[in-house]
């Protein structure tokens, strides 16, 4: 997660409308249609910031981020995969619009911009919408798997074992700290050294396993899905969409689901995802344990490197005391030694 410390400038109107200007394949935002913006997303846990903007008969959602140190490549790729999948009948994805010049991407003012159509919708509510959204996940896993290449190690895995290792250095790096989130680090650092010795061991366990790549979302929290009457509508933040295996994002979608919802949504998963290999149900089952417990740990360890030992700014403090409470809830369940799916 990069830091908000160096931010260019905030975004002004000026620049929303030569953004719109480029992606409008060169036409004025004045010939185009007067349009209308509201600011949606600012201040969280990263600089990003998304606008919803109406333009003539059309609305879209308008995101832009730090262009310093963006991967313009990887996003390119991202927006290239979103493409594929929609035109493989996934209705429900964010897909970017192009310039004049082709391109999903531009750089203006010190930032990233880019436009794509706007997903209705409303965040998990409900049981039935918790179902529908792991179905919807399926549906996108579906979709990618003929993009899979030879199978292979998982990147996440990998950076999992990587936190893990870096978590050794943590436990103690609370202990001068001081501010508004001194307690929920303090105990995240009190319950890592249980969790971390669960995590690593169920990670040795599946981190050699082979796996056929495809493309997937990675950061599949419940509130990245959206429904509009028990149907998804929306699957949004692709951020760090990555080739990988699609029981990251299930573990993900389900890790951020009420305990006694999983069981139900894992089965809705199951009744619609067609394996590229037959699955046998006890591996799987302990690969999403594994993936779950490892990750809740990995995440741990990140916060304590990124705020404890980092010092890092963020700019939204009370968007980070909630997800550190939720990290901690989390962790804590992975001490006890609590499954993912009962």
């Amino acid at each position: 997660m990069p830091s908000p410390n160096t931010t260019p400038p905030p975004p002004n109107e000026e620049s929303i409308r030569r953004a719109l200007e480029a992606f409008e394949a060169g036409r004025s935002a004045e010939t185009a249609g007067e349009f209308e913006t509201k600011e949606v997303l600012a201040g969280g846990l990263s600089p990003a910031r998304v606008w919803r903007v109406g333009l003539g008969n059309h609305t879209h959602a308008l995101k832009t981020w730090p262009a310093a140190g963006a991967d313009r490549e990887a996003a390119t790729l991202r927006h290239a995969w979103l493409d594929r999948l929609a035109d493989k009948g996934v209705g429900f994805l964010p897909v970017a619009r192009r310039t004049a010049g082709k391109d999903s991407l531009v750089e203006l003012d010190g930032w990233c911009w880019e436009l794509a159509r706007w997903l209705p919708g409303e965040p998990i509510a409900t049981l039935c919408d918790a179902e529908a959204s792991a179905a919807a996940l399926a549906d996108f896993h579906n979709a990618g798997q003929p993009m899979a290449a030879v199978a292979g190690p998982s990147a996440s895995l990998a950076a999992r074992r990587r936190a893990l290792e870096q978590a050794k250095l943590y436990p103690t790096a609370t202990g001068a700290l001081s501010g508004p989130q001194a307690p929920s680090l303090a105990r995240l650092s009190e319950r890592l050294p249980a969790a971390w010795r669960r995590g690593d061991s169920l990670l040795r366990s599946i981190e050699s396993n082979l796996f056929a790549p495809q493309p997937c979302q990675i950061d599949s929290r419940p509130e990245h899905f959206l429904l509009t009457e028990g149907r998804v509508t929306g699957l949004v933040d692709f951020g760090a969409m990555a080739l990988d295996t699609p029981r990251v994002d299930l573990a993900r979608l389900l890790g951020g689901l009420p305990t006694d919802w999983r069981g139900a949504a894992l089965a809705a998963y199951l009744g619609m995802w067609r394996p590229d290999v037959p699955l046998v149900r006890t591996k799987f089952a302990s690969e999403l344990d594994a993936i779950h417990a490892s990750g809740v740990t990995a995440s741990a360890s990140n916060w304590l490197r990124w705020l404890a030992v980092e010092r890092r700014i963020f700019p939204n403090e009370r968007a980070v005391a909630r997800r550190l409470e939720w990290v901690a809830g989390r962790l804590e369940a992975v001490a006890r030694g609590e499954p993912l799916v009962e």
